[in-house]
């Protein structure tokens, strides 16, 4: 056995050698490196360019909501990522609402329920009313109230076919305020000619003629159907 300098044995070991890869494997290898790498970045690509669409789209819709460029200027919007949902946060200003989200002049609530002899439920909705007033301003009424039914003895009413948006601005109208509009009066319309009450409809149709901004086909088609003569002519 051979010693080195010191008087060691020679501890030199064989050692291992790996084969070499061939290279048609090596070629194969970088291939399948590349896919993957593009892979990944298409996907990062089409997500990127999913949001910006999806931005985009919010951007250019978000003004519909405004009168003008000047009042968007005056909202604030902004945009957010979270957890890759897109969130959009906006101040807005409210130009117009109608029915029951609309300021109602009048209310018809509980809070009237001294004031009031009956309950009428439309849909989820309850109207406290006096069978009195509404009997004077509607046939139909007075004949439930004070006819020979049986609803004659209920305190609770339910009516049905009609919108609770509707009977709402209906009630208003009979009790004087101004509840009438392009929006509203077709709702008021169909509640009044329903129970057949002059007052609402008299009130309609002179909205009609002197206020109202609808389209002549819209105007005739209404006075059509609730026989406005005057109307008709005016249009």
């Amino acid at each position: 056995m051979a010693k080195n300098e010191e008087g060691g044995a020679d501890t030199r070991e064989n050692s291992k050698t790996e084969s070499p890869l061939n290279k048609n494997e090596i070629l194969e290898k970088l291939k399948m490196l590349v896919a993957k790498t593009e892979k990944i970045e298409n996907s990062q690509k089409r997500n990127f360019e999913e949001i910006a669409e999806k931005l985009q789209s919010m951007e250019e819709s978000i003004p519909k909501f405004f009168r003008s460029n000047e009042d968007a200027q005056k909202n604030e919007r902004s945009f957010k990522l979270v957890d890759g949902n897109l969130t959009v946060e906006a101040k807005v200003e409210i130009t117009e609402t109608a029915g029951l989200g609309k300021e109602n002049f009048r209310k018809f609530d509980k809070s009237e329920k001294d004031f009031s002899d009956c309950i009428l439920v439309v849909e989820d909705y309850e109207f406290y009313i006096l069978k009195m007033y509404l009997a004077a301003h509607s046939p139909f009424f007075k004949t439930l109230f004070f006819g020979n039914f049986s609803e004659s003895s209920q305190y609770e009413i339910r009516l049905n076919g009609i919108e609770p948006e509707d009977f709402q601005c209906f009630l208003q109208v009979l009790y004087g305020e101004s509840a009438i509009d392009d929006s509203t009066v077709e709702g008021i319309l169909l509640v009044a000619d329903m129970y057949d009450s002059v007052t609402a409809i008299r009130r309609c149709e002179d909205y009609l003629l002197n206020e109202s901004k609808m389209e002549f086909k819209k105007k005739l088609q209404i006075s059509t159907q609730y026989r406005f003569e005057k109307l008709k002519v005016s249009s």
